[in-house]
């Protein structure tokens, strides 16, 4: 998510901390960063057609080309004002079984296109900066040869920090459309892999009918000349395709217009700052916001009535900069999980989602219903409370992408972001029945035992009515969302080229209209928004001008701690880290820099100290934050006078739980585990290798004639997870 703002002006002390995702350095044990990185694509589909590769992206030096079989970079040029063809610019992808290694440099606001049975052909265009650009496959322009290819994309931005260490942000966008399925993931500098993207079983094809049973939704469902799935368009673009009936949410958007003119509505757009709360009802057809006390610099937030088309699209009123665009994009967010009417204050817990009667954004509720982690790009700010398919890392080691069947199962990448992080149990149970009961419904104890959601399948382990978990925590990990290390405080991805300029963040991939001074600014992330794909004339699709959307896929600065008093003289502690983890934690590798503000002309020391470990001049480098809880102190000095210290304290555990043991005592057996840093939360554990974990009670586990082994692994508190163990009961 990308909004570091410094809310706190000169003249009152504040304490803020907002979370983001930016590059950090590694522990000392972890691996460096790794230029070129590896980008394994394999063929999982079992589809027999040839698939070809396409890497984009914009390369260190700040040229926009493409990426060869060798990771070669090769610079585009020779554009004019008239979309021409670049060339075959594919890779030979895998065949189906099989996995390609591409070697990828650094490159920002990339995009990695593949396609089946025949080769997209990309377009180049002079960019409102006179730079040349891409003019990306259309699917609404209807003389677009790649209209009728069947094609999907993923985002990839793989920076690198002036201190050599480098970001991964990689993510799999159904923003525009759903297509082929795929996964994505990354290998840690820890040597751990984590993924996300995997349907649930033949996903698609339930996304595909679940649509086409919606009253003004059946048109989004694209297919081929044989009847087979091309593409399931969003709403945002069946919208602008025409197919979507935007009657009901007009209808919707005025309901709520008219709730909130006697009803406040609460935004709290940073989760770790609930006081950070603005209130708002609507005057005339205005939404006014106002700030909340014990800040200084805030001003009052409008927002226009939005169009049926700024909803779905979250631009227009629904984005912008600043504390404007903290305010927008939580209502947009508001409005595409239909609980703006019923959830007072937002963001609200995903148990809330869709339960506005008066209308439903069925595709944003579909497609994160079949995701196997929840979580989706299924529109621009989808990253609000971190429900996007985003993987991001420090030193990413390896990068993967991986083609996946249309119908059946879907082979896991890695371990699941999202997925049994040991705050969610429960699952359905299977039919484990190591002992006990009478069969079917696993029971080795008796009683309804269900630990952290799903049905619980009647599992039992140890006696009683056990429910320890409910419904904790469904969408499972904070893993930070955001993106890229730049893009001052709009994002301001400009793929084309240039400057970009100014808090507009107007990505315009083909042309025209850059904005230089403002616009739609995507403060938060988000995968695309009205993403300016080039080619056509169709909606908001542009190939050489027009304004382009909210595409913002690089971004991110860190958490902040931003301290100021007086008139004269400030602080800031800039936290930066690349995996936010569970109950205030960091899961990865975290430095925290400084800065400070003196007046003009004055001689200014910034000082910092440790665990109240003493004043120490701060040398200007990035300080390397050890495992466990840092107290950080900071303070601008001038002569004898000082800002106030003010302090934040963070959390850093990157390892698992460790030395794992299984103990038999008498008739039970009993599971332990260490953790040095956040402490072990929870154990949980299977019988004969199968059925669902559950949750391991101090009691032990109770041995039966039909218990032959035991398979466990361990959690701790900030979500970090063991490898898991295995122990055989001996005869």
């Amino acid at each position: 998510m990308r909004f570091k703002r410094y809310l706190a002006t000169l003249g009152t002390l504040a304490l803020v901390c907002v979370g983001a995702l930016a590059v950090a350095p590694a522990s000392v044990a972890d691996a460096g960063p790794k230029v070129p990185l590896p980008l394994e694509i394999s063929n999982k589909s079992g589809r027999s057609d040839p698939v070809y590769i396409y890497i984009l992206g914009t390369n260190s030096s700040g040229q926009v080309g493409w990426l060869d079989q060798n990771g070669t970079f090769h610079s585009l040029s020779g554009a004019t004002g008239t979309p021409t063809p670049v060339g075959d610019i594919s890779i030979a992808g895998p065949t189906s079984g099989n996995t390609i290694t591409v070697s990828t440099p650094v490159l920002a606001s990339g995009r990695i296109y593949y396609s089946y049975g025949q080769k997209l052909q990309f377009s180049k265009v002079l960019d409102g900066n006179g730079v040349s650009n891409f003019a990306y496959p259309s699917i609404f322009n209807t003389s677009d040869p790649n209209r009728s290819i069947l094609h999907g994309s993923a985002e990839y931005s793989l920076t690198q920090h002036p201190d050599g260490n480098t970001g991964l942000w990689l993510n799999s966008s159904q923003v525009d459309f759903v297509g082929p399925p795929v996964q994505v993931g990354v290998q840690n500098a820890d040597g751990s892999s984590f993924s996300i993207g995997r349907l649930k079983y033949s996903g698609i094809y339930a996304i595909a009918d679940y649509l086409s049973a919606q009253t003004g939704w059946s048109g989004a469902v694209k297919k081929d000349g044989n009847g087979g799935i091309l593409r399931i368009l969003s709403a945002k673009d069946a919208l602008i395709d025409g197919v979507l009936d935007t009657n009901s949410l007009q209808n919707y958007i005025n309901a709520t217009w008219d709730k909130y003119r006697s009803t406040t509505l609460t935004v709290k757009p940073r989760t770790i700052d609930p006081k950070f709360a603005y209130t708002g009802t609507v005057q005339g057809d205005t939404f006014v916001f106002q700030p909340p006390s014990g800040y200084t610099g805030l001003t009052t937030i409008t927002i226009a009535k939005p169009s049926p088309s700024n909803v779905v699209g979250c631009d227009g009123p629904l984005t912008g900069g600043g504390v404007q665009g903290e305010i927008a994009r939580t209502v947009c967010a508001a409005f595409n999980r239909s609980n703006i009417m019923s959830q007072t204050t937002q963001p609200a817990s995903p148990s809330t989602y869709f339960t506005d009667s008066a209308w439903t954004n069925h595709y944003v509720k579909i497609v994160h219903d079949q995701m196997v982690s929840g979580r989706a790009y299924a529109f621009a700010y989808d990253d609000v409370s971190e429900q996007e398919s985003l993987v991001a890392t420090t030193n990413p080691q390896r990068a993967y992408l991986q083609l996946d069947p249309f119908a059946g199962d879907a082979t896991p990448l890695a371990t699941e972001h999202g997925v049994d992080d040991g705050e969610n149990g429960g699952g359905t149970g299977g039919n484990d029945n190591t002992g006990g009961g009478t069969g079917g419904n696993d029971n080795t104890g008796g009683g309804n035992d269900n630990t952290g959601g799903g049905t619980g399948g009647n599992d039992n382990t140890g006696g009683g009515n056990d429910n320890t978990g409910g419904n904790d925590n469904t969408g499972g990990g904070n893993d930070n969302t955001g993106g890229g290390t730049g893009g001052g405080t709009g994002g301001n991805d400009n793929t084309g080229g240039g400057t970009g300029g100014g808090t507009g963040g107007n990505d315009n991939t083909g042309g025209g209209n850059d904005n230089t001074g403002g616009g739609n600014d995507n403060t938060g992330g988000g995968t695309g928004g009205n993403d300016n794909t080039g080619g056509g004339t169709g909606g908001n699709d542009n190939t050489g001008g027009g304004t382009g959307g909210n595409d913002n896929t690089g971004g991110g600065t860190g958490d902040s701690f931003v301290i100021t008093i007086g008139t004269q003289l400030s602080a800031t502690i800039e936290v930066k880290h690349t995996r936010t983890g569970k109950r205030g934690w960091i899961r990865s590798a975290a430095t925290a820099s400084i800065s400070g503000t003196a007046p003009k002309g004055a001689k200014a020391t910034i000082q910092v100290s440790l665990n109240d470990s003493g004043w120490k001049t701060y040398n200007g480098k990035a300080i390397r934050l050890p495992e466990g809880k840092t107290k950080l102190n900071a303070r601008t000095v001038v002569g004898s006078k000082a800002s106030p210290v003010d302090s934040g304290t963070v959390k850093v555990d990157t390892k698992a739980p460790k030395k794992l043991k299984a103990l038999k005592k008498k008739k039970v057996i009993k599971l332990k585990a260490k953790d040095s840093t956040s402490g072990v939360r929870v154990i949980k554990y299977r019988a004969n290798g199968k059925g669902k974990w559950r949750t391991y009670k101090t009691s032990g586990i109770k041995i039966t004639a039909k218990l032959k082994k035991i398979t466990f692994k361990a959690y701790d508190k900030a979500g970090n997870t063991s490898k898991v163990k295995k122990y055989t009961l001996k005869k």
